[in-house]
């Protein structure tokens, strides 16, 4: 992986995403200009109660939207809005999704993907990608959803979160993520609901046992995350 997103090494441990909540499919940055083929899991500790990884045809995904969202986001786009913080280590920061201190270094990658870039004073800085929302198999061929809208979308988060980030950051603009139509206009929050129901519709379970190893190929399935309680670590390397 070259992108500004890639992994922290050659193997890694999987999302830090708290245990309670439920981490929807997805394919692994989709919403960057460099995403890996194949992710690769290994199951070193079990979860005691839950802990599932999810997955998902994302051919089925497709072919399950609705026909005016599917054409909406084909003919679009998606524009993925990221704020990164000046603290590095925090796991949001520039610095960490880019992997360099030097800002300049940002803004030359950023260039290199056809990023958009913004400055601000506050020591964070706005980037902005522009990316299909569909995708096709580079071996088969088939058209696939490839977008990660509906996790980037202030809509998917809980009543309670989204009123505590309204009161901290005052509106949307402030968001860790967002994201809109390519082509600049808003997406409408039941445009993103309708999403997500088919999405959650196409998840299934993988419950892991120690041991475990779960290839799979980055275009064809999406993943995701159930729950869980207690220990679990799950081992992920791409390709």
């Amino acid at each position: 992986m070259n992108g500004p997103d890639g992994p922290r090494g050659p193997v890694y441990t999987s999302t830090d995403y708290p245990p309670e909540l439920t981490l929807p499919l997805h394919n692994e940055l989709s919403y960057s200009d460099a995403y890996p083929d194949r992710i690769y899991f290994g199951c070193l500790v079990a979860p005691s109660f839950g802990g599932a990884t999810t997955l998902g045809d994302s051919r089925r995904i497709l072919e399950a939207m609705p026909a005016a969202v599917r054409e909406a986001f084909e003919v679009r786009g998606v524009e993925y809005i990221r704020l990164l913080g000046p603290e590095k280590g925090s796991g949001y920061s520039w610095q960490d999704a880019f992997r360099s201190d030097d800002p300049s270094e940002l803004e030359r990658r950023c260039r290199g993907t056809g990023a958009r870039w913004n400055w601000l004073e506050d020591g964070f800085v706005s980037i902005v990608e522009r990316r299909p929302a569909l995708a096709r198999h580079p071996v088969s061929g088939e058209a696939v959803w490839f977008n990660q809208a509906a996790g980037f979308h202030p809509a998917a988060l809980d009543p309670a979160t989204y009123d505590e980030l309204i009161r901290i950051h005052g509106d949307e603009s402030r968001f860790r993520l967002n994201v809109r139509f390519g082509d600049g206009s808003p997406i409408p929050a039941e445009t993103i609901r309708e999403v997500a129901a088919v999405i959650a519709r196409e998840a299934a379970p993988h419950a892991w046992q120690a041991g475990d190893v779960l290839m799979l190929d980055n275009l064809l399935t999406a993943h995701g995350r159930a729950p869980f309680r207690g220990e679990r670590s799950i081992a992920v390397a791409m390709s």
